[in-house]
């Protein structure tokens, strides 16, 4: 019972945040979230908040960490792929395309390659090549980036249809080769 009391304090103080702040505040609904979320995990981090505390804690020690990935993932997929429009998308393909899979790939390589042999780590008794494969991992999950926040800014922004659709399919097929990449 405890784990779920932060998903729905979360949820809670975010519809909160959406109908309190929505057109008042100067920062943008995305950017109070993340500061609202910080401030939460510090106060956490410093002060007992009763069950909050508690239950901040099974999340953050959920084990296997991957199930964070197998709850999280699909509703994020599912809203990025119904909101899309598919006759943009199947136009702005290609360039989505190049930006998800080529960009991603170059990505992992030059960040893998740059901190094996130009920011070298001392990990003690590990070879050069475990180190190499250690700097991909790393680089693979780093290429991975979820623009959740900034689709959310482009809309309330206005921006045009044809941007907004290019990042969310770069965001759609990004994900899968990242984690291609991982795996």
């Amino acid at each position: 019972g405890n784990a779920l009391y932060f998903p729905f304090f979360a949820l809670l103080v975010g519809c909160l945040l959406l109908v309190l702040f929505q057109d008042r505040s100067p920062l943008p609904y995305t950017v109070v979230l993340m500061l609202l979320g910080i401030l939460v995990a510090v106060a956490s981090y410093h002060f007992d908040l009763g069950s909050i505390s508690h239950s901040i804690d099974l999340w953050v020690h959920v084990d296997p960490p991957e199930i964070l990935l197998y709850v999280f993932l699909p509703p994020l997929l599912y809203e990025s792929a119904f909101g899309s429009d598919w006759f943009v998308f199947r136009r702005l393909l290609p360039s989505i395309l190049v930006l998800a899979f080529l960009l991603v790939f170059f990505n992992v390589a030059v960040v893998g390659l740059l901190t094996t042999y130009i920011i070298p780590a001392e990990w003690g008794d590990v070879d050069s090549q475990s180190r190499l494969i250690a700097n991909f991992l790393v680089a693979a999950i780093l290429s991975s980036t979820d623009p959740v926040a900034v689709v959310a800014l482009l809309k309330e922004a206005g921006a045009p249809m044809q941007v907004r659709t290019l990042i969310e399919g770069e965001s759609l097929l990004n994900d899968a080769s990242a984690f291609v990449l991982f795996e």
